[in-house]
């Protein structure tokens, strides 16, 4: 991947998670939580119609979230 594109890839991708630190605030709920809410999950369908056969660990996530918050 040439520099260019992998700068414009990291721009984007902080752009996209500011987004989701807004819509988290103007909703009430914690960054990580609306992360957690909406991760696919094995057998989730992505918007291209994709399977997810390997998601990352949201079920992991989630329970570590539940225990700090304990």
């Amino acid at each position: 991947m040439a520099a260019k594109e992998l700068r414009f890839n990291e721009e984007a991708r902080r752009g996209l998670e500011a987004g989701v630190d807004k819509l988290a605030d103007a909703v009430g709920l914690d960054p990580v939580e609306i992360r957690a809410r909406n991760g696919f999950r094995e057998g989730s369908t992505a918007p291209t119609g994709q399977i997810i056969d390997s998601a990352a660990p949201v079920e992991e996530l989630e329970r570590r979230l539940r225990e700090r918050a304990t």
